[in-house]
């Protein structure tokens, strides 16, 4: 666990990094927004439409129409980094939770380390894939 002096400087560069992220998105978003006029319902439906989206990223289906290949690679790329978020999050809550509130998970936990070192590798080879 992380001390408060500690706490409180990841904290703030979460905020320094979150301002950089704003103002990096603001003109895309600035954009995207000059776009298609008139009424679009972006709320109907929220919760289909949220796992339709999660269906289709997390399944990368509109990744693997075409080169077979290729997207088979960026799969380990993405997969890889999909899985180093939730890897980051824990690291994140262990340095604010008590360590004795966090469990080891045995097993559990072997797996889930075990399978952080593999999507490294995932992501090498597909990073060497498409360098070359």
């Amino acid at each position: 666990m992380l001390t408060v002096p500690e706490k409180l400087l990841f904290v703030l560069l979460v905020a320094i990094t979150g301002y950089y992220a704003y103002t990096g998105f603001k003109p895309l978003f600035l954009g995207l927004q000059r776009g298609q006029k008139g009424f679009y319902p972006r709320f109907n439906v929220a919760s289909q439409r949220l796992r339709e989206s999660l269906t289709k990223t997390l399944s990368q289906s509109t990744v693997f129409r075409a080169r077979k290949w290729v997207s088979f690679f960026h799969s380990f790329i993405f997969y890889g980094f999909v899985f180093f978020l939730l890897v980051n999050v824990m690291d994140g809550l262990k340095g604010f939770i008590p360590p004795s509130w966090i469990p080891s998970f045995g097993s559990l936990g072997s797996m889930y380390r075990f399978f952080a070192d593999v999507l490294s590798v995932f992501i090498l080879v597909g990073v060497i894939f498409f360098l070359y």
